[in-house]
């Protein structure tokens, strides 16, 4: 499946994107007004230059003790190296590459480079319970008729054997 086939991605749900020079305190309060655990950061163009999220606010803000939240910049304590998703990705790629970099939100972008999307790894969970299930029906059935086809095979010839000799 392609991320372009997510619902998500049809109809997506709306994200924070602020600009690397905002300030801390708005943007943590915009986060905190609409539900919202992550920042798209960008640039002056607009491209994605980096990701805030609330792992960003435990660790660089929260555990520093830092509290003049007004002093600082998104760019002081965002994610610069944001792992990103073409909208014609697969979408088990997308989650595996989320989950090998341990990240919880990917940006998805256009062919202009623009962000559309922000995806979370819940956002996969409708998808990845269903196609796991699928993989392991269809896993167990090829391990089956490989494994025991043999079996199979001579268990219907015995029988076959007993049925022809028991008419005789």
């Amino acid at each position: 499946m392609r991320l372009s086939q997510m619902q998500e991605l049809k109809n997506p749900a709306p994200f924070l994107t602020m600009d690397a020079t905002e300030n801390l305190d708005d943007a943590v309060r915009s986060m905190a007004m609409t539900g919202q655990d992550a920042i798209v950061v960008t640039s002056d163009g607009g491209q994605l230059c980096g990701i805030f999220t609330e792992h960003d606010l435990v660790k660089r803000v929260i555990a520093r003790d830092i509290r003049d939240l007004e002093s600082l910049h998104l760019r002081d304590v965002m994610t610069y190296d944001v792992i990103s998703a073409h909208i014609d990705e697969s979408a088990f790629d997308v989650l595996d590459r989320m989950d090998n970099n341990r990240h919880r939100h990917i940006p998805v972008l256009n062919e202009a480079g623009h962000v559309t999307a922000l995806l979370s790894d819940r956002d996969f969970l409708a998808y990845s319970v269903p196609e796991a299930v699928q993989r392991t029906v269809e896993a167990g059935r090829a391990l089956i008729s490989a494994k025991y086809q043999p079996f199979l095979i001579a268990t219907a010839v015995v029988l076959y054997t007993l049925l022809v000799v028991s008419i005789f």
